[in-house]
């Protein structure tokens, strides 16, 4: 008697734990946040993660705005869920298309590397808003009010 529930019990964690992994990839993103890309085919968590180059979490120092109206944010690497190279302790430069007020916050950052041109650096965007986290929740961005944990598992599921 006592094994049969533990198996019950085994079985029952283990779908439980299929159907939230499953949903991790299909996460939908808040439809009122567009891509900053011209890439509108973003729709999930999963095509999110497969066309970001990197996916850090990092520390923003300061802001400035460009020649060609793009925010430039400089973030100092905390930790690093994907990349080609790795990032964490280092000080970038990423673009964005929107203004970041949260100087000194933590952000969920998803971005690309793109190729520079003769006599430039290399070039980070932005491939979404970026997601500010504060008391482990985000407060702005496609995953608004929800768990900085629960996203991390599902973009690690999603690797």
């Amino acid at each position: 008697m006592k094994l049969s529930r533990y198996i019950v019990g085994i079985l029952l964690c283990f779908i439980l734990t299929s159907c939230n992994a499953q949903s991790a990839s299909s996460r939908l993103l808040d439809n009122g946040i567009l891509p900053i890309s011209s890439d509108y085919s973003i729709q999930t968590l999963n095509d999110l993660v497969d066309l970001s180059d990197y996916i850090v979490v990092g520390e923003m120092m300061d802001f400035n705005i460009s020649d060609d109206n793009d925010e430039e944010m400089t973030i100092r690497v905390l930790d690093q869920f994907k990349g080609i190279d790795d990032k964490v302790g280092k000080v970038i430069t990423i673009h964005s298309a929107k203004v970041l007020s949260h100087e000194g916050t933590t952000y969920l950052l998803f971005f690309c590397e793109k190729e520079p041109g003769a006599n430039e650096k290399k070039r980070y965007e932005s491939l979404i808003h970026s997601n500010p986290i504060l008391n482990n929740r985000f407060i702005e961005g496609p995953f608004k009010n929800m768990s900085f944990k629960d996203i991390r598992r599902d973009i690690i599921y999603c690797l």
